[in-house]
């Protein structure tokens, strides 16, 4: 960005079924970054932008798959309707919040978007996969995998049996599961002297665990089913399973929705270990030498 000049690239959705004024917002908008001493001008060209801004009308955020991914020399802000990074923000309070968002992303370098991205990639992985696949402790854990380049085919398949709530039996949500064990592995310890390590590990769980505990309020499938879609399902059972993946079909705050938000929460505490460095676990750090 140069003389003062914020240079958006600004997207709409389709407009079939907002919740919000997207034009209300983006006036809004426009009107604090004035207040902050810069000037705002609207680009069609992605070569000559500072920020992809997109306006979606409501949670299905049609337009980020198409944008996002073909976008990549910019950092962006995504409006879901009613919604920032797929939480729920009051419309009024919108303007500020996406305000505040850009302003992080302006402090950001090149390295942190490279971040950004990783984490951005790992949410979208993380919900579609669950859609097509299930299992949400895999769905999470294949998403950072992805999304990072680490891990094996060994943590993938160890993951298996943490779904629906531990052998689908809705205890400890899986994809709380598949994201805990992306941070065992990058942090926790492969020896049972590395004491320090073992804390260290812990730590960075615990975290993980804490921001389930805000969004939800627990960390239990069961319990989480029945914040999201009004009931629970026993998963052990063929026709609840069914049942389960009938509704995930047509509704997109169902089970591939809390795989996305772990997939993103847990990118987001990779990127702080990756970025804190060694020590590592001991066979990563041996790797990398």
């Amino acid at each position: 960005m140069a003389d003062r000049v914020l240079h958006i690239l600004l997207k709409y959705c389709g407009g079939c079924n907002p919740e919000i004024d997207r034009g209300a917002i983006v006036k809004r908008l426009e009107g604090l970054i004035r207040r902050e001493g810069l000037e705002v001008q609207f680009t069609p060209t992605v070569e000559k932008a500072d920020l992809l801004l997109l306006i979606n009308g409501c949670p299905h955020a049609c337009i980020e798959e198409k944008y996002i991914d073909s976008v990549k020399s910019v950092p962006f802000v995504s409006v879901q309707g009613a919604g920032l990074d797929r939480r729920p923000v009051l419309e009024e309070e919108l303007p500020q919040f996406v305000w505040e968002k850009i302003k992080e992303g302006m402090l950001m370098d090149a390295h942190d978007q490279d971040y950004q991205q990783m984490i951005e990639k790992a949410a979208q992985l993380g919900y579609q996969y669950e859609i097509d696949y299930f299992g949400c402790s895999q769905s999470t854990l294949a998403a950072l995998m992805e999304a990072f380049g680490m891990g094996g085919r060994d943590i993938l398949r160890a993951s298996t049996a943490f779904a629906g709530g531990v052998a689908r039996r809705g205890n400890v949500c899986g994809a709380l599961s598949g994201g805990l064990i992306m941070i065992g592995f990058l942090a926790g310890r492969d020896d049972l002297e590395m004491l320090e390590q073992y804390q260290r590990g812990m730590g960075f769980a615990d975290r993980l665990c804490k921001r389930f505990e805000e969004e939800y309020g627990t960390l239990i499938c069961r319990e989480i089913q029945k914040i999201k879609l009004g009931r629970t399902f026993d998963l052990q059972k063929e026709q609840e399973r069914e049942a389960l993946h009938t509704i995930m079909a047509s509704n997109p705050d169902a089970c591939q929705a809390v795989t996305r938000d772990a997939s993103r929460w847990t990118a987001e505490i990779v990127v702080e270990i990756l970025k804190q460095g060694t020590p590592l676990a001991r066979m990563l750090a041996q790797g990398n030498k």
